[in-house]
């Protein structure tokens, strides 16, 4: 059967079995359908699983991509790998860190956001007709359904999937490197590309697996954070690879200037709080989680906020998400509500070249607590309301917080420590660059 046609059926077929809840087997293939049962995607907010019409605007979308070109990002030499990511945003990162782990320079960066535009006239003419015929099925399934975002969703997956295998197919690429492996269909779009002869090698990013990525069909799994290689072993009945590499945080050689050579003069007495503005994105209808991230997040600043009156010659910073510096005026009023004595980091430089700007940093789950770990500065986490993490058998274990008095006493632990100290008692030395292979040479 062509690889396309399996593409197809692949599916097809888990579409039926997601719409029609048949029962799943213990094969690969059906574990890779597991995350289009039980995650929502990051793609639409939440509120699309009840709009009646978001099957026709994702047609829309699809009809009007058609006659758009899709923007790809080629180098011209000889090389047989490609990388895939949500955007081309983070092209240099990329292509830096996949040559400088995979020791191969990728021949494309493809982007997902991209996948849906035109890749031949012939291909557009075939999706139109295809749209057409298609459309009043879609639209009579989502309007029925209890997640009407589940039909049309399909059909954009499966539009991108086969656009992807057709530039892999005409570039002769034959590994691909797949990043933001979190969305509710790479496992199924994973394992279509790997039966067509294409090696696949997921990038997970920072992100504990436990979050979203419990099952993992891929060739090979490539870990960004040390704790990782405890979860994979946590998880291993349902981590479908044939191999694993020991990779580092994905913005690492970024920071190598900034910390690898000289390490910085570090901010004494300064309590570090991550925000990942979960009051905000709240605010502005974003996609939640539904482990009451917001309340936990305010709590977390309150315990804050608390100990650094209790101790006057302590400072609390606190650095702001991405989301937040977008909305400077309106996140400086929110934090003035909470506390006058909150004091902002520099919105001018980013969070992960300003770590020294805090002796211990604190928070929910931000990606910024792992890549802190990664450098050398004390680092605790607060995950609150996550089940299964941290594990418990894990040396990270000892630089999370799962109460508040546990957080305290860890806080001021910390803050007595030096650096070195920190890692060596929390048993996390191994964690830092400087036992990785790459930073070690």
């Amino acid at each position: 059967m062509p690889d396309y046609l399996k593409l197809v059926w692949h599916y097809n077929l888990a579409f039926l079995k997601v719409i029609f809840r048949m029962s799943l087997s213990e094969s690969v293939y059906d574990y890779s359908l597991t995350n289009l049962i039980e995650h929502q995607t990051f793609r639409f907010p939440k509120a699309s699983t009840n709009d009646f019409f978001i099957s026709l605007k994702i047609y829309k979308m699809l009809f009007v991509a058609q006659f758009k070109k899709q923007k790809i990002v080629t180098n011209n030499i000889s090389s047989f790998s490609a990388i895939f990511d949500s955007d081309l945003n983070n092209v240099p990162l990329r292509e830096n860190y996949i040559t400088r782990l995979s020791g191969e320079a990728p021949k494309l960066v493809i982007a997902r956001e991209e996948l849906k535009k035109s890749v031949t006239v012939f291909c557009s003419l075939l999706n139109l007709f295809f749209f057409l015929i298609s459309l009043p099925c879609v639209f009579l399934i989502s309007v029925f359904s209890k997640n009407k975002l589940r039909a049309p969703l399909h059909i954009l997956n499966l539009i991108e999937a086969l656009h992807l295998l057709t530039i892999l197919k005409k570039n002769r690429i034959n590994k691909l490197h797949f990043f933001n492996i979190y969305e509710h269909d790479a496992n199924l779009l994973a394992y279509s590309i790997s039966k067509s002869g294409i090696y696949v090698n997921k990038i997970p990013s920072e992100v504990p697996l436990s979050f979203w990525n419990k099952i993992i069909v891929a060739d090979s799994l490539s870990f960004c954070f040390r704790y990782q290689h405890d979860e994979y072993k946590e998880y291993k009945s349902t981590m479908f690879v044939k191999e694993t590499n020991d990779w580092v945080p994905e913005i690492s050689y970024n920071l190598e200037p900034f910390y690898r050579s000289t390490f910085p003069k570090i901010a004494e007495k300064t309590i570090g709080f991550y925000s990942s503005g979960m009051w905000l994105r709240k605010k502005l209808g974003r996609i939640e989680t539904g482990n009451k991230d917001y309340e936990n997040e305010l709590n977390l600043l309150e315990v804050l906020l608390n100990f650094v009156k209790e101790r006057n010659a302590y400072t609390l910073k606190v650095f702001l998400h991405p989301l937040e510096k977008k909305h400077l005026q309106q996140t400086k009023e929110y934090y003035n509500t909470i506390s006058t004595s909150i004091v902002l980091a520099d919105v001018n430089i980013a969070n992960a070249e300003q770590f020294y700007n805090a002796d211990v940093a604190v928070t929910l789950v931000s990606t910024l607590a792992y890549e802190r770990l990664f450098w050398g500065f004390k680092t605790i986490v607060y995950p609150v309301a996550y089940s299964n993490f941290p594990i418990k058998e894990s040396s990270f274990r000892n630089v999370c917080a799962l109460s508040e008095t546990e957080l305290k006493e860890k806080i001021h632990i910390a803050l007595e420590q030096t650096t070195e100290d920190f890692f060596k008692n929390n048993n996390i030395e191994n964690y830092r660059y400087n036992n990785y292979k790459t930073f070690n040479s």
